[in-house]
Order: structure tokens, then sequence, then C-alpha cells
């Protein structure tokens, strides 16, 4: 499935030992393991610029996560929770959180309306930290269409995707033709585009006038008559 960036939890518990004054390095490594679990896609994530406000007791303790923001990447806030014996302290932590993917990549100028191929595809590690959906997985683009342009060496988002229709315009299709308890079948010709369910436009051939009529299967098109 492609990769999009929301908070999956609205807490996390970074079970970890720490005296906060002196071990922020430590906090830093638990964040990053907690973004990476959370995430798994990643091949690489960096947290810069800890902050805290205000000032933390020095006391051991655990540090629970109260809130993720929608995205935990770029320059973020983090609301914790210290807890030491009978003792709680509410305080913020900003960081910077950079994040690194494989990322699937157009590997030539893909035209709209085209069906991807293997080697319509490259992956590449990519930054993906102002990324809001991409593809790690090359695979599950095979057999999709594109639904724009899609320039060469660019990332290839989910909303420039489409599956295929069941139907396509110029199509020969099977056309069921039904009256009460009539049914008919001959051949036709799709005049456009039409997935599971959708009603199209048809034609018998060789000679027959516009139909309209749903889409049952891959190739197939029921035409009801009053």
């Amino acid at each position: 499935m492609p990769l999009r960036f929301s908070a999956a939890v609205s807490a996390l518990m970074l079970c970890v030992q720490f005296v906060f004054a002196q071990d922020l390095e430590t906090i830093k490594e638990a964040l990053e393991r907690e973004i990476r679990r959370h995430y798994p896609q990643l091949s690489r994530i960096e947290v810069h610029g800890l902050k805290v406000s205000p000032e933390p007791l020095p006391v051991e303790g655990r540090l629970l996560v109260l809130d993720l923001p929608e995205r935990p990447f770029g320059r973020c806030t983090f609301q914790l929770l210290l807890h030491s014996g009978n003792r709680t302290q509410r305080v913020f932590l900003t960081a910077e959180v950079r994040a690194w993917a494989p990322v699937v990549k157009a590997k030539r100028a893909i035209g709209r309306f085209e069906t991807l191929k293997p080697e319509d595809l490259t992956v590449e590690e990519v930054e993906v930290s102002r990324l809001y959906g991409f593809f790690s997985n090359p695979e599950e683009l095979l057999g999709k269409r594109s639904r724009t342009f899609i320039p060469k060496g660019t990332v290839i988002r989910p909303e420039q995707l489409e599956e295929l229709p069941e139907v396509r315009k110029g199509q020969r299709v099977t056309l069921i033709l039904e009256r009460s308890s009539l049914s008919v079948t001959c051949q036709g010709l799709a005049l456009e585009d039409g997935r599971l369910g959708e009603r199209v436009k048809v034609k018998a051939l060789p000679y027959g006038k516009g139909l309209y009529g749903e889409v049952v299967d891959e190739g197939t098109v029921r035409v009801m008559y009053p």
C-alpha cells in the first residue's frame, strides 16, 4: 500500500529510564525507534535540535508521549509527561525530524492513461519528510494506469494512478440484452471506459445504435430494455 504519513496512535509509551537533564540523547534514540516502529518503510530517521520547555525535573523516571502531530516529520512538537514516583511534570519537546525511504520514481516520461510496466519504474532512497504519499514497492504499481502525465525522474504519487477499468473505450465487449424473461447475447463496442457497476455507452455490432448498460464484469455489459 502507498505510505501516507499520519499519526498512527494518540499516545506512545517510550519505556526508558533516564535522567532528563543529562540524557536527551536517550530520548532522541527512543523517539527514533518509535517513529520507525510505526513507519517500517523508512530506511533512515534523524532527529535534530531537541529542545525542552519548561526545564524538566532532573530526576529519573518514565516518559510518556501524549500526542504525536499528524505528520511527525519536519519541525514537530511532542507533548510529554515525566513520571517519577508520585510526581508528574508536563513538558514539550520540539525537534526537527527527517526521514528517508525507498521511493518509486518514473524511469521514463509516462503519458496519460499508460499501463505501468516494470521497465517504467525505478526505486531510489529519497528524503520523504515533506512527501504526503508515495510507493516503496514497485510491484504495487504494476498493471495500474496513469491518470496524468508523469515526468521522468519524479516520485509517483497515489493520486496519479488508477485501476484499469473493466471495460475500455474502443474495446469489443459482450452485450447481454435483456427484456422481461428474454435474454440475447451479441457482440458490441464500448464507447467509453467503465468500471464494475458503472453505466456506460455501448453499441451493438456491426450497425447498432448507441445504448447504455451496466458493466457486470471484465468485457461484459448488460443492457436492460423497458
